[in-house]
């Protein structure tokens, strides 16, 4: 066994890239923030804190583009929980919601031009229907697309239909 992070925070999750390069670590640092660590599989390099250079104080459920060039994530530092993309190569963050409901579990479609996510309406209000959603992300991030209505369940079973329906090419 050998350790791949070197960081104070407490490592709750990992999630490898796709072409074995890089480990996208999630680590608890305060509180109920999170971040997100990108670690070298080799062992060569630093590793480096997701947003760290837009002082981003939340980042989660990291999940790698097909290509390992982006992340989309989630996180809570614009006063709900939205959805973000990182570009590894130029460290730009692309926020694809904007706090308007609450965002969850991002997943990229294999063809790495659409990711479906899941959205809380009124959470505020306590309203806990989910629904799915589509955005497609081929030229400039464009169309949106309800996909469909789902009642609280459990969320295993949320990300299932998720790729069913990215892989049928419903979604």
């Amino acid at each position: 066994i050998k350790r791949m992070t070197h960081h104070a925070a407490s490592d709750v999750f990992v999630e490898p890239s796709p072409d074995g390069k890089w480990l996208a670590v999630q680590a608890m640092i305060d509180g109920q923030n999170h971040a997100i660590f990108l670690v070298p599989t080799d062992g060569t390099g630093p590793e480096i804190r997701l947003g760290a250079e837009h002082n981003l104080r939340d980042a989660e459920a990291p999940d790698w583009s097909p290509d390992s060039r982006r992340i989309a994530f989630m996180s809570a530092d614009q006063d709900m929980v939205d959805i973000a993309l990182y570009d590894l190569d130029t460290r730009a963050i692309d926020w694809l919601t904007r706090s308007d409901c609450e965002y969850y579990a991002p997943l990229w479609s294999p063809q790495t031009d659409r990711l479906v996510y899941l959205a809380c309406r009124d959470a505020r209000q306590g309203n806990r229907a989910l629904y799915l959603r589509l955005r497609r992300l081929d030229d400039a991030i464009a169309s949106l697309r309800e996909a469909v209505r789902l009642l609280p369940t459990n969320p295993s079973a949320l990300g299932s239909l998720a790729m069913a329906l990215l892989r049928r090419g419903r979604a």
